[in-house]
């Protein structure tokens, strides 16, 4: 049985993905993104779904907390080495080889932006690549959202180019996050139906300290 799908408008965001079922244990799922026409991702990559959709039911727990007025209305740029300083210690400067990237030096005057639990904050909150490993390896990709202007901004940066190029698509709040968690439940609905066990969707989750509370 094989699970072939994509949802949302490739011409705005989708997330298209196969699924394949071996033996009712593992089921193998190549992936990938569709943000303004531009496919982004490793399609020949394959990962077990079961990992892929933990991971973003994570992320999806923090879409109320998406935003941050310190990077209101600034350039791609700007939010982007923001938060890859903040969360990843490195910078990205787009007109360098893509080996040249230059690791920060952290300063005692920027302490307050380089706390421990800022850092996780930034890279729980707002960065995408690494839940969707390894299908998007080779990018990196933040969503941040501004509420006055009723705008979600996708910014990511492609690394497999030999010069590093920062893109931004720009979409209505909560657009990924629609797209995203109907992706999430037709999903767990598929592994159900072939007998994998999906309990660990029906736990209760406690509130963090990031401001989630994790739905029943």
């Amino acid at each position: 049985m094989v699970m072939m799908n994509i949802l949302g408008n490739k011409n705005l965001l989708a997330i298209q993905w196969d699924c394949k079922v071996l033996e009712e244990i593992w089921f193998p799922t190549q992936l990938c993104f569709w943000i303004g026409g531009q496919k982004i991702g490793n399609y020949e990559d394959t990962l077990q779904l079961y990992c892929y959709i933990t991971r973003l039911e994570n992320f999806l727990l923090y879409e109320n907390l998406r935003y941050h007025p310190f990077l209101f209305n600034r350039s791609k740029e700007d939010i982007f080495n923001h938060v890859c300083q903040r969360a990843y210690c490195f910078i990205v400067n787009t007109e360098k080889d893509k080996h040249d990237i230059e690791f920060m030096d952290i300063q005692p005057f920027d302490q307050y932006f380089l706390e421990e639990e800022y850092q996780r904050w930034l890279s729980h909150v707002f960065t995408i690549g690494d839940m969707f490993f390894p299908s998007l390896r080779g990018y990196d990709i933040m969503l941040i959202n501004e509420p006055l202007n009723n705008i979600q901004r996708l910014i990511w940066l492609d690394k497999t180019q030999s010069i590093f190029t920062l893109h931004e698509y720009a979409l209505s709040i909560g657009y990924f996050e629609r797209i995203a968690w109907e992706f999430l439940q037709k999903s767990i609905d598929f592994l159900n139906a072939n007998g994998y066990d999906i309990s660990y969707f029906d736990e209760e989750r406690e509130q963090d300290w990031y401001g989630k509370f994790r739905k029943k």
